[in-house]
């Protein structure tokens, strides 16, 4: 049965320990800072402490986040945006998460540099808006990547998103431009002197991996297909973003596919049509479910974003559902290397 406990709350009971005997995953509960499962054998007893540290409020804050968008939104809706804002998986559909790993989309459901660079960015597009001092701006939004990174856990993706999302508004602020590739090996050197089994935990890796994917191999491809664009206005306005996201999609694939074979054992042949599809909308989502909560004062309108973000949900469900049912969606690794040793007979 579960605890009812609270973070900081002091537990007393008999426990037993053992040791993680699930050499896969060893290494990266270590990154979590778990080093031993534990069994409680006898009665517990909980006792609440009565100063807390800061942190315990944001903790509050995230809760209280999560049990709006759950009261606001149908059950599944609601467990998949709760996935999507905040990198909360514990209320999502078993089929829908079933769904989104077999066309390859989990990586919406982790904390990563899209959330932290939409919220941010919006942030930083407002305050401009309102006429704030540039450098200021800046600096404020960095000041936010941190409470974002703080609101999610500090998850190692999150970790390395936030502090890369840092260096960029520090480089506004100081009139200087931050290179992504030498961010993206400041934040990985940050992270590793900090916890060196971060090196293997799995969300860690893939991340770093999408973002290598997408300043190696991003840019330069979405400006090749970007020359394609034929001259006329209305065709550039509409493809353009199509293509930028093809570049954007197919170079995160293409870098994550070793760890992915590696790993989970498995390739998903739609992988590029999925996250067209779904990726766009999960910034939709982000937008949509931030404003329900930040207008959640004013009931109307905090009801009408959180429908948005409904539809949203609904919408990639139904894709989702749509292209897991494709046959062949989602082969075994082993079919890849049957197919390899008989294309190279």
């Amino acid at each position: 049965s579960e605890l009812n406990m609270q973070p900081y709350d002091k537990i007393k009971a008999t426990i037993k320990f053992s040791a993680l005997n699930n050499f896969a995953g060893k290494y990266s509960n270590y990154a979590k800072d778990i080093y031993l499962n534990g069994k409680i054998t006898e009665n517990s007893q909980i006792t609440e402490v009565k100063e807390k540290p800061f942190y315990y409020n944001i903790l509050m804050l995230r809760k209280n986040i999560l049990n709006t968008i759950s009261s606001n939104m149908s059950a599944k809706e609601a467990g998949l945006t709760r996935g999507i804002a905040l990198g909360d998986t514990s209320l999502i559909d078993p089929q829908v998460y079933s769904d989104f790993k077999t066309i390859g989309v989990t990586h919406v459901l982790a904390i990563s540099g899209s959330n932290i660079t939409i919220i941010t960015g919006f942030l930083f597009f407002m305050l401009l808006a309102f006429r704030l001092n540039r450098r200021i701006s800046a600096m404020i939004c960095a000041g936010a990547a941190i409470f974002f990174v703080a609101l999610t856990g500090f998850p190692l993706s999150g970790v390395r998103a936030g502090i890369m999302c840092i260096l960029l508004y520090i480089g506004i602020a100081i009139f200087r431009k931050a290179d992504p590739l030498n961010s993206l090996g400041f934040s990985a050197i940050v992270i590793l002197i900090y916890n060196p089994f971060a090196a293997v935990d799995v969300g860690f890796i893939l991340s770093f991996l999408a973002t290598l994917g997408l300043i190696v191999l991003a840019i330069p491809l979405s400006k090749a297909l970007l020359k394609t664009l034929p001259k006329k206005k209305y065709l550039i306005f509409i493809l353009s973003p199509v293509y930028i996201s093809f570049a954007v999609t197919v170079s995160a694939v293409l870098f994550t596919l070793p760890v992915t074979f590696y790993i989970f054992g498995y390739l998903s042949v739609i992988s590029v049509v999925s996250n067209l599809l779904i990726t766009p909308v999960t910034s939709l989502s982000i937008i949509a479910s931030s404003f329900g909560m930040a207008f959640s004062g004013i009931n109307f309108i905090s009801k009408f974003f959180f429908w948005v973000a409904e539809l949203l949900a609904k919408y990639m469900i139904y894709i989702s559902r749509a292209l897991a049912s494709i046959p062949y969606a989602c082969i075994s690794v082993d079919y890849v290397f049957i197919g390899l040793s008989i294309a190279s007979a």
